[in-house]
């Protein structure tokens, strides 16, 4: 009998490199994670729990729109403080998706990148 599977501790974005320096700002400033860049052409993003987000920069050609990453997986971010993030990301103008299904929670979309939501962690 196999055991319960659970994801690890990596995620791979492609993103439209004209979006680097807003997404830069939002997950060092707003979401707190540490950023090493051990290539060119890739930043890694560093959660608190050990989670790393690799997210390899390219031209808009070759990065989902953004209508497209609305499709994709929408995330859950934990963060100590819901309230002070929220108002950390809306200072950085990170767009809020409508999501009418969920009003309990308010959705945002990363610069060029995927929807989440906030959660206590």
């Amino acid at each position: 009998v196999m055991g319960m599977a659970t994801f690890g501790k990596n995620m791979k974005l492609t993103v439209d490199r004209a979006q680097r320096d807003r997404l830069q700002l939002v997950m060092t400033e707003a979401l707190g994670c540490r950023s090493i860049e051990p290539k060119e052409g890739l930043t890694v993003f560093a959660l608190a729990d050990g989670f790393s987000i690799g997210v390899y920069w390219v031209e808009a050609s070759q990065a989902l729109a953004d209508d497209d990453q609305a499709l994709a997986a929408w995330l859950e971010i934990c963060v100590d403080d819901v309230a002070k993030t929220h108002d950390a990301l809306l200072a950085k103008q990170v767009a809020v998706v409508p999501y009418p299904v969920d009003p309990e929670h308010t959705y945002y979309q990363l610069p060029g990148g995927p929807v989440f939501r906030l959660a206590r962690a």
